[in-house]
C-alpha cells in the first residue's frame, strides 16, 4: 500500500510556536509502513521526517531554513532516518542525527524537483546502508560544520546519486563546503553543477 501527503498552494508546514528542542518529528516511516508520497509541501526549519527502512518519495517539495521561528539551535532537521550519531556533526543537540534536512539510514528516499535552501545544519546526510537519489533539485546556501549541503557517511554500502542538480552557495566550518563523501558510493549523473 502507499500513502500519498499533497501539499496546497501557499500552506506550509511549520513547528508548533512552543518547540524547544533542535527538531520536531511530524512523520516517521519505518520498515514495513507503506511507501509514502509527498507532493508539493512547504517545510520550513524545525520539523522531521523519520525513515528507517521505509521508502519515501518527495516530489516538487521545499524545504526552508530562511523562516526560522527560532535561534540556531534550533536546526533543519525536516527529514531524518536514524538514531545513530556521525562524528564531526557538532550541531548534535538530541540523539538524533544533527542539523540535516534528510537523514537516509536503511532506507531509501526519493528527491525530485525539490528544493533544499537556506538550512543551517546543513540539507542531507546518508549512513549506514541508506539509498538516496536525487534528480532536478536545487540545493543553495545550505550550512554545517562539515558537508554543507550534502554529507555521506554510509560505512554499510550506502548509495547516493544526484542528476540534473544544481549546488550553489553553500558553506561548511570543517570539510566539503557543498558535498563531503566519508564513506560510500557516490554517483554524480548528467547535469550536476557545482557553484560557489
Amino acid at each position: 500500500s502507499e500513502l500519498f501527503i499533497h501539499g496546497t498552494p501557499g500552506a506550509v508546514v511549520r513547528p508548533a510556536q512552543d518547540v524547544v528542542v533542535a527538531s520536531q518529528a511530524v512523520l516517521t516511516v519505518a520498515d514495513g509502513a507503506p511507501r509514502v508520497h509527498l507532493i508539493g509541501l512547504h517545510f520550513v526549519e524545525g520539523l522531521a521526517i523519520h525513515v528507517d527502512g521505509g521508502k519515501l518519495d518527495m516530489n516538487d517539495c521545499v524545504f526552508d531554513g530562511a523562516d526560522t521561528l527560532g535561534s540556531r539551535a534550533r536546526h533543519s532537521r525536516l527529514l531524518a532516518t536514524s538514531n545513530d550519531s556521525v562524528s564531526n556533526d557538532s550541531h548534535a543537540s538530541s540523539p538524533l542525527l544533527p542539523g540535516r534536512a534528510l537523514n537516509v539510514h536503511s532506507g531509501l528516499a526519493r528527491a525530485n524537483r525539490c528544493s533544499f535552501i537556506d538550512l543551517d545544519g546543513g540539507a542531507i546526510l546518508v549512513t549506514a546502508q541508506g539509498t538516496l537519489d536525487v534528480a532536478s533539485c536545487e540545493f543553495r546556501r545550505n550550512r554545517a560544520d562539515a558537508g554543507g549541503a550534502v554529507r555521506i557517511a554510509a560505512f554499510d554500502r550506502g548509495v547516493a546519486s544526484f542528476a540534473n542538480t544544481t549546488f550553489e552557495g553553500n558553506t561548511a566550518l570543517e570539510k566539503g563546503g557543498a558535498l563531503q563523501v566519508d564513506a560510500g558510493v557516490v554517483v554524480l549523473r548528467t547535469g550536476t553543477l557545482f557553484k560557489g
